[in-house]
């Protein structure tokens, strides 16, 4: 039987063969390297949905903490968040804040490292086995928690893990080993440039929870408009049990906001029980893209 001559590899034809393969891996595109935009080193960036609702609630470090199983948080009429897991606070807020900020120069799904002690030094939070052991718990919770959110500036709707993994290996007890960890690769969903808050970091450390969710809340408002004191009490997660001291709790959270000077002025309208506030003018060399 002969052979074709269109079937015989000659070292001629070989070369052929190797150059084209040569050019066709040179116009294959690489694969698309997802990462967070880079904001300025004083603010953090916040999801919009994730401000206009009760996932990081303002409830009291001595409340207890519930568990919730694919619970509809309560939120904006044009959001929906529904989470199964602990319950996460203010504090869990602070910690994600500054995780994402440290991870927003790595690819997402790229191993994130650092330490404890970095941690605590952003978050202002001291030293000691106790408060190492506080943001490890905060960061461990958010790995095991489960989010599901929907908002108007999305395509499609996003489910996920605020982190998606966290090792560590803590010899001495003092945060000095190295922590890895891992965002969620579709997280970058929740980072469109139209549904993003930055927020100003260090007038953040300086609140009470309260405050620090009136301030996200506020900063997620290009223009904020009126809202009912009974609206603020669901959307933050309240645990108290009577409006008349959560409105106490709210003007004088109003007043930190406008002594930190993220408020010009604030008004509690008592025909409707309402609350209107006026912002600063946005610091300049800072995106503001709140809307």
């Amino acid at each position: 039987m002969s052979i074709p001559k269109d079937s015989v590899i000659t070292p001629a034809r070989q070369a052929r063969i190797e150059a084209a393969r040569r050019s066709a891996r040179a116009v294959e595109p690489e694969p698309e390297q997802l990462q967070l935009d880079i904001w300025p080193e004083r603010v953090r960036a916040l999801p919009n949905a994730m401000a206009r609702c009760a996932l990081f609630t303002a409830a009291g470090k001595r409340e207890p903490r519930a568990a919730l199983q694919r619970t509809r948080l309560v939120s904006l009429a044009d959001i929906e968040v529904m989470y199964t897991g602990e319950e996460l606070r203010q504090d869990d807020q602070d910690v994600w804040l500054q995780v994402v900020h440290m991870a927003r120069t790595a690819a997402l799904g790229d191993t994130v490292e650092l330490t404890g002690h970095a941690l605590l030094q952003a978050l202002g939070w001291g030293r000691g086995a106790d408060r190492y052991e506080r943001v490890r718990a905060s960061i461990q919770r958010m790995t095991e928690a489960t989010v599901w959110i929907t908002s108007p500036g999305q395509v499609h709707g996003w489910s996920g893990r605020l982190i998606g993994e966290f090792a560590w290996r803590d010899e001495d007890g003092q945060g000095s080993a190295t922590w890895r960890v891992k965002l969620d690769t579709k997280v970058v969903a929740l980072f469109a440039p139209v549904d993003v808050s930055w927020i100003e970091w260090e007038q953040r450390l300086k609140l009470r929870p309260l405050a620090k969710w009136l301030h996200s809340f506020y900063a997620s408002h290009r223009e904020p408009h009126p809202y009912r004191v009974a609206t603020l009490h669901q959307l933050c997660g309240s645990r108290s049990n009577r409006l008349a001291n959560f409105r106490n709790d709210v003007k004088k959270s109003l007043d930190e906001l406008v002594n930190e000077g993220f408020l010009a002025s604030w008004a509690h309208d008592p025909r409707g029980d309402t609350i209107s506030v006026t912002r600063r003018p946005r610091v300049r060399g800072v995106l503001e893209l709140a809307v």
